[in-house]
């Protein structure tokens, strides 16, 4: 189908879509074209991969309010876990925060959540903690399970290769990690 083709669109009746994603290859021409003929037959959320900034300007100008540009959203998430051997992953949400995944620095080993202070030391929030869970079977074999603890209270302890999940501002977690790789963690 020609996604610049207005009647056809309207065919699809994707103005009753929750959301349409706009992913037209290098096109950038039929992509704005696709992006204005979505706007003016009703659909309200729409998503689109970019080629360049510029191309995710003139979307913005038309009204799309998710903008993706893959090779930062990779190169950022890269930079980030090649800055610190704790970070594993490393998302940007639209909102301005982000989620990571970070394995426990050494300092916040044998420590309660309370005692870190996290939000209001540093503006992050732990939403989840991974971890392995060792049991023994009953014909005596050992068995390391993963598992997530997705709704930590202030008492959880961290422990040694915990992995963390964080939520915060950009900023707050950028810091943390700056500060948590500057003390060698």
């Amino acid at each position: 189908m020609d996604a610049t083709d207005e009647p056809a669109l309207r065919s699809l009746n994707l103005n009753e879509a929750d959301a349409v994603i706009i992913a037209i290859g290098s096109n950038i021409q039929e992509s704005i074209l696709t992006a204005a003929i979505l706007k003016k037959i009703g659909v309200g959320i729409i998503y689109a991969k970019v080629e360049n900034r510029l191309h995710g300007r003139i979307l913005e100008l038309i009204g799309v309010q998710h903008i993706l540009l893959p090779e930062e959203i990779v190169g950022t998430q890269l930079a980030k876990t090649l800055i610190s051997k704790n970070v594993r992953e490393y998302i940007s949400l639209s909102s301005g925060h982000v989620v990571m995944e970070m394995v426990a620095p050494r300092s916040y080993v044998g420590k309660e959540l309370q005692e870190l202070a996290l939000p209001t030391k540093q503006g992050v929030n732990i939403i989840a903690i991974k971890y392995n869970s060792l049991s023994v079977t009953e014909d005596g074999r050992n068995v390391v399970e993963k598992k997530v603890n997705d709704m930590p209270g202030a008492n959880d302890m961290v422990n040694e290769g915990d992995v963390l999940i964080m939520m915060g501002p950009k900023a707050n977690v950028d810091r943390l990690i700056y500060e948590t790789t500057r003390n060698k963690d």
